[in-house]
């Protein structure tokens, strides 16, 4: 009787199959764990940066509103802000790499050493309205001015996240907030 030396093809085939089928599987489990823990850091950043923004309202007695709620614009740049803002919007005179100036009054009196920034950081227009063009992911932070006609005085600090389409509000207080320029 003749002794095999090897596998047949068949066998190999069989074998890379089942490899690929579970490397498939394990690739699938992998992304979408990194995608809540994504989410996760999120909803984590979210709460440090409204505990921050609490302690800044109680020590000033007011929040900052944003740069895009000013009568004729501002060289407030960064601060409807989001945490993927790259430069100036209209009016605006400032540039900066995205992040650099997403709520950097809280860096500048001290209430965060650094204000964290979403995972992935690459939204672009306003990403919560993906049919009116924003897309991506990105920390947005918005006060509205006390003269604005349906929010006055509304706190609204959010994120996109991946595992839902729906967005994610930490704080959207109205009214109750003070916000003014400093």
């Amino acid at each position: 009787m003749r002794r095999r030396r090897g596998f047949t093809l068949i066998e190999l085939m069989v074998v890379i199959s089942i490899i690929s089928l579970l490397s498939s599987i394990v690739l699938a489990t992998v992304k979408t764990t990194q995608m809540k823990a994504r989410d996760t850091r999120r909803k984590q950043d979210l709460h440090q940066i409204r505990i921050a923004l609490n302690l800044y309202y109680n020590d000033k007695g007011y929040l900052p509103h944003t740069s895009n709620d000013y009568l004729g614009g501002d060289s407030n740049c960064g601060t409807w802000d989001y945490s993927s803002e790259t430069g100036a919007g209209s009016g605006q005179t400032c540039t900066a790499t995205a992040g650099t100036k997403f709520l950097e009054f809280l860096k500048k009196e001290g209430y965060m050493s650094q204000v964290p920034l979403d995972p992935i950081n690459n939204g672009t227009g306003d990403v919560f309205y993906t049919d009116l063009g924003g897309t991506g992911y990105a920390y947005a932070y918005h006060c509205y001015k006390p003269t604005h006609d349906e929010h006055p005085n509304t706190l609204s600090l959010g994120t996109k996240l991946e595992s839902t389409t729906v967005g994610y509000w930490i704080a959207n207080k109205s009214p109750g907030y003070i916000c003014k320029m400093p």
